[in-house]
């Protein structure tokens, strides 16, 4: 996640994070070891969560260790979304590219 500015945005009052993704970890592949931030919520899906004030032009990563168990042709996919619909930091009001809150990820065997 990466905060582009052009201003900072905090949940200070709610001590929240300032944003949460959802991260589904491609078929085939195996977690051993997940970083701080991110909880295990289902098969091979992760919720993570930002600090609470992440500052203009910074961001925050969320590094996954896998275990690869099969090569999968065209390489494993993952989707990642951010989610928008926290009552108390609605991503939408001040989001003006909302285009940009999911990505997906490939895991490539060369």
């Amino acid at each position: 996640m990466k905060n582009r500015g052009p201003a900072w945005v905090a949940s200070i009052g709610a001590g929240e994070p300032v944003a949460t993704f959802d991260v589904r970890l491609p078929e085939a592949t195996t977690v051993t070891g997940k970083p701080a931030g991110c909880d295990g919520t289902g098969t091979r899906l992760y919720t993570c969560r930002t600090p609470i004030r992440p500052l203009e032009k910074t961001g925050s990563t969320f590094g996954f260790a896998l275990r690869v168990d099969r090569v999968v042709d065209g390489g494993a996919k993952g989707p990642v979304a951010t989610r928008s619909d926290d009552p108390d930091l609605r991503i939408s009001t001040f989001d003006r590219q909302p285009a940009d809150l999911t990505a997906e990820f490939t895991i490539c065997h060369s």
